[in-house]
């Protein structure tokens, strides 16, 4: 709960905050909690992910963890109908909408009326890039 507020105050967010957020995602993943929720979580390992970006990409290790979270969410689409069900429809609003885009960078989609919104989503897009390390 803390993540997006922490984000939008300019707060920073922690390792902690982001190991926290994976161990949600992964609990999502087995099926604990509902479909809003896995995407929710998604959502938030990624939030995390970017606004660490800085200090990962210094380690030299964003891209890997990146491709790693991404290849997690691929395979969960792939295996999961219900789940990939349910985020087409939470976007089937936005015609544009592609799965794979939305799984390489879920805030490239993000839409809202409120310019502040709009902000968040495209300096959380632009932190959420990465090279992928798939061979």
């Amino acid at each position: 709960m803390k993540l997006f507020p922490n984000f939008d105050c300019g707060l920073p967010i922690e390792f902690s905050d982001f190991g926290r957020a994976i161990v949600l995602y992964r609990l999502s993943s087995i099926g604990v909690g509902g479909l809003g929720d896995g995407i929710s979580a998604y959502q938030c390992v990624r939030l995390a992910l970017a606004d660490l970006s800085p200090a990962l990409k210094f380690l030299n290790v964003y891209d890997e963890i990146a491709t790693y979270i991404v290849g997690l969410e691929h395979w969960r689409q792939q295996d999961d109908f219900l789940y990939r069900e349910a985020i087409l429809r939470s976007h089937q609003s936005d015609s544009s909408f592609d799965l794979f885009v939305y799984t390489e960078n879920p805030f490239l989609f993000e839409r809202s009326d409120e310019p502040w919104f709009e902000r968040r989503y495209s300096v959380l897009a632009a932190l959420s890039t990465y090279r992928s390390k798939f061979v």
